[in-house]
């Protein structure tokens, strides 16, 4: 007996459609697209908004210096917390601003950057060392990735300035179900507040954008696309119905057999 095989094709038809619908535009995943009408065989450039990490309370800051001064004579060569994994000796802010440094008085640097940071440790030693060479890294950079990402979590970094696509780069980049236009992105202000902002990757004017860098305490979000909903919904559905086939197939074969 020949079997009928138009409910397999109607089936057939019923998957490619529903795979069609779950398939994921190109436009939904290429990071900064330019603006439609931008001629793109020409060099875009765009004015970075200028950003420097400001030191505030709390922080950590590895301080290293350098002298030519005698190491028995050099009284930093054992003072302060140190880095298990390096030799610099690491320090807290105060609520004031201050760094408590050995020798010399309080150093403020609460609102300074890294730079200037060194700078003023520097001229604070020159009356004890010779030559002094400062060396200032922060050690309280932590901020956290959540949702679509290949590697989520908790990720330090030593760098003062990182930009939003160093930080997904460390949680190993956006799934294929990551929704570019619409990262959030949750951040603690200094009046104890918490800011939301949303920012979308797949526009290039982010470059130039004051959310292009991120602070220390953010905390990104990554949402997926409604595809991958529709998909994880399709496949239940076609994994059901392919199931039932093969019973009634089954039946049909074993009862006019």
């Amino acid at each position: 007996m020949t079997t009928d095989k138009k409910p397999w094709l109607a089936f057939t038809a019923l998957l490619i459609a529903l795979l069609h619908t779950a398939c994921v535009s190109n436009k939904k995943l290429a990071y900064l697209q330019p603006a439609p009408g931008t001629d793109t065989t020409q060099v875009r450039t765009y004015d970075m908004q200028g950003y420097k990490y400001l030191l505030k309370p709390s922080d950590l800051v590895a301080i290293d210096i350098f002298s030519t001064t005698d190491e028995e004579l050099n009284f930093l060569a054992n003072s302060g917390a140190t880095d298990a994994s390096s030799n610099n000796h690491i320090y807290m802010v105060n609520q004031a601003g201050y760094l408590k440094l050995p020798v010399v008085e309080d150093i403020k640097v609460g609102g300074l950057s890294l730079e200037a940071c060194q700078e003023v440790v520097q001229q604070a030693y020159q009356a004890h060392l010779e030559s002094p060479i400062v060396r200032a890294s922060l050690m309280s950079f932590e901020y956290t990735i959540l949702g679509e990402v290949n590697a989520p979590g908790n990720y330090r970094s030593q760098k003062p300035e990182i930009n939003i696509f160093e930080a997904l780069g460390t949680a190993g980049d956006l799934s294929r179900y990551a929704n570019r236009e619409n990262i959030r992105v949750m951040r603690t202000l200094e009046n104890n507040q918490r800011q939301l902002t949303e920012i979308s990757l797949l526009d290039d004017s982010i470059l130039g954008s004051e959310h292009f860098y991120i602070m220390p305490g953010d905390v990104l979000i990554v949402d997926p696309l409604k595809a991958k909903g529709v998909r994880q919904d399709q496949l239940l559905i076609v994994s059901t119905i392919v199931g039932m086939l093969g019973t009634l197939t089954l039946l049909f074969n074993t009862i006019f057999r």
